[in-house]
């Protein structure tokens, strides 16, 4: 028994082993008393007699099992994945953590010096975004309301699960240097400014006839919006479009920030062209 802890109803476990219950059960596993949760089990303290019980007659056993749990934790160098929905980087992602398997992940992951995850769109996904866990409440229920922040893109160069969750081997990338999206993009092609100025154009029309929910987004995200870094603005304007995020989803491994810009032009002119003239009049049509 390593980190012994002593449940209300007197009944004594690994704090790993417990928590792990937890995950999946608010029950004693021995006398199926309810327990109080995964949140007071959090700052409960070790019960240091029967520890010191364990090391002093079992000292080879409570070795073994301290160099496995420090094994166990040495393992998790792969990158833990949440498959769950569009994150980007620059920009704040609010979680609602309940699943055992995610439950397991977070944990783990706070016991890093820096906790942090990536996050992917669907099992298929190729590109994602790393967050930085800011903050967790942890519910009497066992669920965590998280807030974390886009840190960084990355690449998924192989995947595998542990314990029911989605881990990887990952690739960091930022976006090419001024010189090479200069020699990347074509000599007529219009300028970030151009570009920018067109989505604020588009902005205003969206504040004059959107339905309540993206007027909502808008005001919710308007204080992290960058007004001159054209890199994080672009992925700001994806956030607040109405779009489905598979296809928002799609900016992720482009490299540069007039690239993107030229892409959510593009989206622009389809909803000009399409629905949008229809949305601005009747209502929105995918509402």
């Amino acid at each position: 028994m390593y980190k012994p802890v002593t449940t209300p109803c007197q009944h004594t476990f690994c704090a790993d082993c417990l928590q792990r219950s937890i995950d999946h059960s608010t029950i004693c596993p021995l006398c199926r008393q309810a327990l109080p949760g995964y949140a007071y089990f959090q700052l409960h303290p070790c019960n240091k007699v029967i520890s010191k019980i364990v090391e002093t007659v079992f000292p080879t056993t409570h070795h073994e099992r301290a160099e496995a749990v420090t094994a166990d934790v040495d393992s998790r160098l792969e990158t833990p994945i949440f498959v769950c929905t569009l994150s980007l980087p620059g920009l704040p992602t609010l979680l609602q953590i309940f699943e055992p398997k995610y439950r397991l992940m977070l944990r783990r992951c706070l016991e890093a010096a820096e906790p942090r995850f990536g996050m992917i769109v669907s099992e298929t996904s190729e590109y994602g975004t790393m967050l930085e866990v800011r903050s967790v409440q942890m519910l009497p229920d066992g669920r965590s309301m998280v807030e974390t922040w886009g840190a960084s893109r990355f690449r998924v160069v192989e995947k595998g699960t542990r314990d029911g969750y989605m881990v990887g081997r990952v690739e960091y990338f930022e976006d090419m240097s001024p010189g090479e999206e200069l020699a990347a993009l074509p000599p007529n092609a219009p300028t970030s400014s151009d570009l920018m100025l067109a989505c604020h154009k588009f902005l205003e029309e969206l504040r004059g006839g959107a339905k309540p929910w993206v007027l909502q987004r808008m005001e919710n995200m308007a204080s992290y919006m960058p007004e001159d870094d054209p890199a994080m603005f672009s992925f700001w304007m994806a956030l607040i479009l109405p779009l489905h995020d598979k296809e928002k989803v799609k900016l992720l491994p482009i490299r540069s920030a007039q690239m993107r810009l030229q892409v959510i032009v593009r989206w622009i002119g389809q909803f000009h062209d399409s629905w949008y003239a229809q949305w601005l009049s009747h209502g929105c049509v995918i509402c």
